[in-house]
């Protein structure tokens, strides 16, 4: 079997996996409990800012690795 195909079908595996644990992450539950200050809320709020930009990232560079052609 060609490296290459090989290299890009375990990108395509990758991202099928990172999609299913996002889609599974909706349906957990989780206990919320209410605070009155902002404070967490706002570093909740950042983390999950920093987390969907290295998403974007991740799946980015998955994208330009499944194109990658050598010189």
């Amino acid at each position: 079997m060609n490296l290459e195909n090989i290299f890009k079908n375990v990108i395509k595996i990758d991202f099928l996996y990172g999609i299913l644990i996002i889609t599974f992450s909706f349906f957990t539950e989780s206990e919320v409990t209410y605070v009155d200050s902002d404070a967490p809320w706002a570093m909740i709020d950042t983390f999950g800012i920093l987390a969907i930009i290295l998403v974007i990232v991740y799946l980015v560079n998955l994208y330009f690795l499944y194109k990658f052609k050598p010189i």
